[in-house]
Order: structure tokens, then C-alpha cells, then sequence
């Protein structure tokens, strides 16, 4: 218990402590206007679950988060990140700035609880890498040296 609410108070104080070098290469990447009231993108707001270990439900629509690589479905590593979402996500207001279309009722998007990007805290936890050929380099600076060593990037990023 104490390890985990040590994990999430580094998680809050990473993605705050890191929140300007985050906005400065979302700049860089002309993401700067990814945020959960552009009006270019269509934004959801409703109360998530985590369907998957990248991916959460608000309103009917599953969301993949944009910028993360997330270990495949049915591992442990899967779990685990799926476990770190749930816990950022499960039963609270989520703000979703949907990008594209993957599939039917299935859409890659940034999404916020709070201030708080989803997608930053949960590479921060190290149950994820980030996906760079989505995010550029976004969110790597992000990555642990654990998740690193222990995780395969997928041939889908």
C-alpha cells in the first residue's frame, strides 16, 4: 500500500514537475494545441474505466491514448499497465480531445483527468513506453529505465 501511494505521488510530482518541458515539445511538435478544449478536435467528457492497458471508455467511445506503446493485451505487462490506468482513470470526469479515427467507436486521442495528462502518468508509472512515431518525442523523456529494459516496443508505433 505504501509503495503504491508512493508510485502516484512521483507520478503527480513528475508529470507536474515535468509539465513545461512537456508543453515546450508538444511545441516543438506542433502539438501544442492538443489540449482538451481545442476546438479543431472533438472532445468527450464523461466518467472513464480502463477497457485495456492504453485504452478507456467514456461515453460509448473507446480511446487509445495517443503517444503511448502499450505492452500487448493479455500479458502481464498488460495487466499491469491496465492496473496504473485504472487507477489514473477508473470512476473519475476524463476530458478526451479525440485525433483520429482507428476503428468504429474506437478513436486515438489525448485525454485529461483534471490537469493531469493521462497519457504522461502512465509512461511516467513505467508500465508503458512511449510511441514515438505518434508523439515524436513527447513523452519520452518520460520513460523509466525499468520499463525500458523490461518492455518491447510494438511494430505498431
Amino acid at each position: 500500500m505504501r509503495r503504491s501511494l508512493f508510485a502516484i505521488a512521483l507520478l503527480f510530482c513528475v508529470t507536474s514537475c515535468q509539465l513545461s518541458e512537456l508543453q515546450t515539445e508538444r511545441q516543438t511538435l506542433g502539438l501544442a494545441s492538443a489540449t482538451p478544449d481545442t476546438p479543431a478536435m472533438r472532445n468527450i467528457t464523461g466518467v472513464a474505466e480502463a477497457v485495456g492497458p492504453q485504452a478507456l471508455l467514456i461515453e460509448g467511445i473507446v480511446f487509445n491514448l495517443s503517444g503511448v506503446d502499450a505492452p500487448v493485451s493479455g500479458t502481464t505487462a498488460a495487466n499491469l499497465a491496465q492496473q496504473m490506468l485504472a487507477r489514473l482513470v477508473d470512476g473519475k470526469v476524463v476530458t478526451c480531445a479525440a485525433k483520429d479515427s482507428i476503428a468504429a467507436s474506437r478513436e486515438r486521442a489525448i485525454c485529461f483527468e483534471g490537469r493531469l495528462d493521462v497519457a504522461s502518468a502512465l509512461v511516467a508509472s513505467g508500465t508503458v513506453l512511449a510511441c514515438a512515431d505518434v508523439s515524436g518525442a513527447a513523452y519520452r523523456f518520460l520513460e523509466t529505465n525499468a520499463a525500458r529494459a523490461s518492455l518491447r516496443r510494438s511494430g505498431n508505433c
